[in-house]
């Protein structure tokens, strides 16, 4: 017996051999911990992958809402993205509901919030490796404990935002070039854009403020001597804007007035604004005003309309050159009848052969607030224009144009955003000599010439002109802005950045 507790008191006391044991027991350890390694490490890696996609299929599903306008455009283009990037034959699927998880709505940066109301302009996306897609990122060794997947998602959004620079309601944005001839002023807040190139004569004054961009600085003829033009070298810098295609700008404003296009451009307009409770102009020329409601749209001819001394407000027109008088009175708005918008006809047809046809429209009958007028009549406008909140989109090849001295714009220079008048024309644009605007916006599929301002100038405050051709600006014109931030009826120089998807 005590041989026997010799023999264990020496085995215990004996060393060698021990650090097998211990390396055995640090193995274990560290296997464990690198096992634990590998599985984070593949969590974090899927899960930036996964990131990354998502940012990459909100950018791609916006550069298509920007092509086309197409809510289903752009989340089709987000869920190829993710298929290039995230293929589901590879990493297994990662969009549970392509509506949800694929949102296409209107950002707000000044709010940094999302709408379901108004233009789209965002396109946010959220991808997923959990229970919904029954997806998940499988462990090795986290399984021997419990924990058999990591489960995450990753969200992205990328918005076309405007400019924080530039406000779409003041300045001159040309898809084309941009011609200063000489003795002309802009100041604090203006904006000059060319998607092309800037020239100009002397004696151009920029006050601190003002801007003149284009994608190549090194195009800009005289941007480089303030002793020629007073301000340029500050004002003038590189860069390139995301331009909206203005015929199809034009287009979709046409429609969403009318009631076949998206809504967002026509509730933008109306918002703030209400139907006249005055509709005995209409009544008198025999339509049927009971189901009228604010933006319905009233088919007329151009010589009806110009019969009317008291324009009822808040309503759409579609006034027509190209039809007989003796086939007015059909509408599309919001009442009953006969209807291929988003209502029914309000009227009835009424005869008026007694009355000199009208091929052009002056606006100089009656004053014009708070309404729309969509049209395919040339509009020349009459000295006596009176406009306070109006829309005019017209389809004419002759386009606009206005007499020497003529204003347009608010008439009572008002900058309030509500008063602003916005014209659309898919024709160029010739204004004479001493035009004056005042909150005006102008959209023109072309080129515009603004000839000379005459030796008093030609101020104008809060004027936007937005063209696909060239802007030529000849003397003696001065812009001042109103301070107004962007409008939703108007095209908007974009830049594209990544947002919150929150």
């Amino acid at each position: 017996m005590t041989h026997k507790k010799h023999l264990i008191s020496e085995f215990l006391r004996d060393e060698d051999g021990g650090a097998t044991g211990w390396n055995l027991a640090w193995f274990a350890v560290l296997a464990a911990g690198s096992g634990f390694a590998i599985d984070v490490s593949n969590a974090r890696n899927a899960k930036e992958h996964l990131t990354v996609t998502a940012e990459a299929a909100s950018h791609a599903g916006l550069v298509a809402l920007m092509n086309t306008g197409s809510t289903g455009d752009a989340r089709a283009a987000a869920i190829a993205s993710v298929q290039q990037n995230y293929p589901s034959d590879v990493f297994g699927p990662v969009i549970a509901d392509s509506t949800s998880d694929i949102v296409v709505a209107n950002y707000n940066a000044e709010e940094s919030s999302w709408s379901d109301s108004g233009m789209a302009n965002a396109v946010g996306v959220t991808l997923r490796r959990d229970e919904s897609t029954k997806n998940g990122v499988s462990t090795f060794l986290l399984n021997w404990v419990g924990l058999e997947e990591w489960t995450f998602s990753a969200s992205a959004a990328t918005a076309m935002a405007g400019t924080q620079r530039c406000s779409n309601t003041e300045g001159l944005f040309a898809q084309g070039n941009i011609q200063l001839r000489s003795h002309n002023g802009f100041g604090t807040g203006i904006c000059l854009h060319s998607d092309e190139y800037v020239t100009m004569s002397n004696h151009n004054v920029f006050d601190d403020g003002a801007y003149v961009s284009m994608p190549d600085l090194s195009l800009c003829e005289k941007c480089d001597d303030d002793d020629k033009n007073p301000g340029i070298v500050d004002a003038a810098y590189e860069t390139k804007y995301i331009m909206p295609d203005i015929a199809d700008w034009i287009e979709q404003t046409e429609l969403s007035f009318m009631g076949s296009g998206d809504s967002a451009i026509k509730d933008a307009f109306f918002e703030g604004r209400a139907l006249d409770r005055d509709l005995s102009s209409l009544s008198e020329l025999d339509y049927d005003t009971r189901y009228l409601e604010r933006g319905s749209v009233v088919e007329i001819s151009a010589t009806e309309f110009y019969l009317m001394e008291d324009v009822p407000e808040g309503l759409t027109y579609n006034v027509s050159c190209a039809v007989s008088a003796t086939s007015t009175g059909t509408s599309n708005g919001n009442g009953r009848g006969k209807s291929n918008g988003n209502g029914n006809g309000n009227g009835k047809n009424k005869s008026s052969s007694d009355v000199t046809s009208v091929s052009s429209l002056d606006f100089s009958n009656a004053p014009l607030k708070d309404l729309a007028v969509i049209t395919d009549c040339p509009v020349d406008f009459s000295s006596e224009a009176d406009l306070l909140g109006v829309m005019i989109v017209t389809s004419s090849d002759s386009g606009i144009s206005g007499s020497s001295g003529t204003t347009i714009g608010a008439s009572n220079y008002s900058c309030d955003p509500l008063d602003r008048v916005t014209i659309m024309t898919n024709a160029d644009v010739h204004m004479a000599a001493k035009f004056l605007a005042t909150n005006l916006t102008l959209v023109i599929d072309g080129a515009i010439h603004l000839a000379s301002g005459g030796s008093g100038n030609s101020d104008h405050y809060g004027v936007g002109i937005h063209t696909s051709g060239d802007i030529d600006v000849t003397t003696h014109h001065n812009y001042y802005s109103c301070g107004n931030s962007n409008t939703e009826v108007a095209p908007v120089m974009g830049v594209i950045r990544h947002v919150s998807a929150d």
